[in-house]
């Protein structure tokens, strides 16, 4: 199976999938076939390397910008707002928000966060995200992160 059998496969047999051709091929035509048969997106090669994670960061749906509920998280400006006010968070804090909010709706694991913000060599106490996630709540609202117990946390709409 070629590459454009594979990607009209996966257009039909799994939903929700992104499809980003990255191929050497380079003519026009190339890249209309790829695009017809199901690609979301094509790059020739070769290709820049910040050009590859935009155009994967767009696919997935990744903005600068996040809502939820009344909480606004701006990744360019490194700001969050709630009801349009400014909150003063710790690096840690803005790290956990925006972790939880990229994955709104979904459980994230405390290993998963201790790893992503703390770093997978962390050697510290587990509490200390338990500790700022609890700081977070108090900024952003009790309500807005919910526990998912004996797993982790949940950013909630």
């Amino acid at each position: 199976m070629n590459g454009l059998q594979l990607c009209t496969y996966v257009q039909k047999n799994v939903p929700n999938c992104k499809i980003l051709l990255l191929t050497a091929k380079s003519t026009t035509a190339d890249e209309i076939t790829g695009l017809t048969c199901g690609a979301d997106d094509f790059i020739r090669k070769p290709f820049e390397i910040q050009i590859l994670l935009l155009r994967i960061r767009k696919l997935l749906g990744y903005t600068s910008v996040m809502i939820c509920g009344d909480i606004r998280l701006d990744s360019n400006r490194h700001c969050v707002y709630k009801n349009d006010e400014q909150l003063n968070l710790t690096s840690k804090e803005y790290q956990l928000l925006e972790i939880l909010m990229r994955n709104k709706g979904y459980a994230v694991s405390r290993i998963s966060l201790l790893e992503k913000v703390w770093g997978a060599d962390y050697d510290g106490d587990e509490r200390t995200l338990d500790t700022h996630i609890r700081r977070l709540r108090q900024k952003v609202g009790k309500t807005t992160i919910s526990t998912c117990i004996g797993f982790g946390y949940r950013m909630d709409e």
